[in-house]
């Protein structure tokens, strides 16, 4: 159940949008709520979008590059040892 407050990735659900069809091919309505995304926007998302984390966001984080950076090992560290010379 979703209910307002609720966050889902960027978007957060600020009031209820009433029932509506997800496309002219679809034969049931579906809850769709209005939600803001963390840049402002707002926008309409039905239910199942929310529940199974299709929509995240209004679309402002298409274009942004997420990067993940990957614990490495230290580079050993390499001692000189010294050298004898002889004479």
């Amino acid at each position: 159940m979703i209910s307002i407050g609720d966050n889902f990735g960027y978007l957060t659900v600020i009031a209820d949008a009433g029932m509506k069809r997800i496309s002219n091919l679809s034969k049931y309505d579906s809850p769709h709520f209005l939600c803001q995304c963390g840049c402002g926007n707002q926008i309409e998302v039905s239910e199942p979008s929310l529940h199974y984390n299709i929509v995240k966001s209004c679309g402002c984080n298409k274009n942004r590059r997420t990067f993940s950076i990957k614990e490495t090992k230290p580079a050993p560290v390499i001692v000189p040892v010294p050298v004898q010379v002889q004479a």
